[in-house]
């Protein structure tokens, strides 16, 4: 896999030395010979080079090949290593976390859901145990029964 990959690296950063399409070289024979191959010689300024459908194909002789370094190999599956260390940080996204908070203070005995969990409106999400809410309901108890001992 790795021969592959300088194989293909190679091979693009030797693309530009084959091709020399529009370069300025010293040997001007060069330049005729690719215009007798085209056709025609290109005209000053003109952008267009009709190698459209070349642009995959990388056509050079074995002692080119040779003297860039490249060499052809048969691919093959190689076993990687199944761990990768790499330096990270998770973090919350912070469109996607809710902070909760109750009206009277007190301890979370039960959850009712859990992480990733749909919920809708009004629907209980956990049950806290609370001195003060235990005092509110005494007294509102309270108030109650005194309202229904006032009416009779």
């Amino acid at each position: 896999m790795k021969k592959i990959l300088i194989l293909m690296i190679v091979l693009i950063f030797s693309i530009p030395l084959v091709s020399g399409c529009g370069e300025e070289t010293a040997d001007t024979g060069a330049q005729a010979d690719h215009a007798a191959y085209e056709g025609d010689a290109h005209e000053e300024g003109d952008d267009e080079h009709g190698h459209e459908d070349e642009a995959d194909i990388v056509e050079m002789s074995q002692s080119a090949a040779s003297a860039a370094g490249i060499t052809l190999a048969k691919a093959e599956l190689q076993k990687t290593s199944d761990d990768l260390e790499l330096p990270a940080e998770i973090r919350t996204n912070p469109d996607r976390v809710a902070n909760l908070s109750s009206p009277v203070s007190g301890i979370v005995t039960k959850l009712m859901v859990s992480e990733g969990d749909h919920v809708i409106a009004g629907q209980s999400l956990a049950v806290i145990s609370s001195r003060e809410l235990a005092d509110l309901k005494a007294e509102y108890l309270a108030s109650v029964s005194a309202e229904d001992l006032a009416r009779t």
